[in-house]
């Protein structure tokens, strides 16, 4: 993964299938933030998926979503950057 993550976010790496994995992000003070799933594609591409973690109602659901809809993007723009986006996210 070649992005900087914002300060106090970590993101552990699980594999799921030999062609697929995901990275899970979480922040020391709010806890898990979302997942970002990566499955192969044909000819090196890759399609993209993420779910943001905890329920709308919840009041730290807009702080999670601040720090992870950005990691989000900067993946999708890395991948589309290299050509390597499979399928709009």
């Amino acid at each position: 993964m070649g992005i900087e993550l914002p300060h106090d976010v970590v993101a552990k790496r699980m594999p799921i299938s030999p062609t697929s994995f995901a990275y899970t992000f979480s922040h020391g003070e709010l806890g898990e933030l979302g997942s970002i799933l990566f499955c192969a594609g044909q000819g090196g591409s890759c399609h993209l998926t993420h779910q943001l973690r905890g329920k709308v109602s919840d009041v730290l659901a807009d702080r999670r979503r601040a720090l992870f809809e950005p990691i989000v993007e900067a993946m999708v723009q890395q991948l589309s950057q290299a050509g390597r986006l499979s399928a709009p996210v």
